[in-house]
């Protein structure tokens, strides 16, 4: 009887002992697969890094190439500003000349 007995013990261990192997197996897999994730996300985020340094060079240089037009554009408003602020004080001279001839005419 006693035989029996440890027979039962060692299938209950022996069943215990699996059980714990395939829980500490199945922790494993899941750290594995949580390590594997953090280094795809890892590595994600380098390639991302990597891809917003070449937009931002392309940024800058597409910056430097609309600041000079820029200034042009604002070069050509100014100077044609100052030629129509030219044109509105000959049109005034030419209205106050006016006044005068036509006062003194009547």
């Amino acid at each position: 009887m006693g035989g029996i007995e440890l027979g039962n013990f060692e299938k209950k261990m022996l069943g215990i002992l699996e059980q714990k192997e395939e829980n500490i197996y199945n922790k494993v897999l899941e750290k594995l697969n949580l390590e594997e994730r953090r280094v795809n996300l890892q590595e994600r985020a380098v390639r991302i890094a990597e891809e917003l340094k070449g937009q931002r060079v392309l940024i800058e240089k597409l910056l430097h190439q609309l600041i000079p037009y820029v200034s042009g554009v604002l070069s050509r408003l100014t100077n044609t500003s100052a030629s129509l602020a030219n044109f509105i004080r000959i049109l005034v001279i030419l209205t106050l000349c006016y006044d005068k001839i036509d006062k003194t005419c009547h």
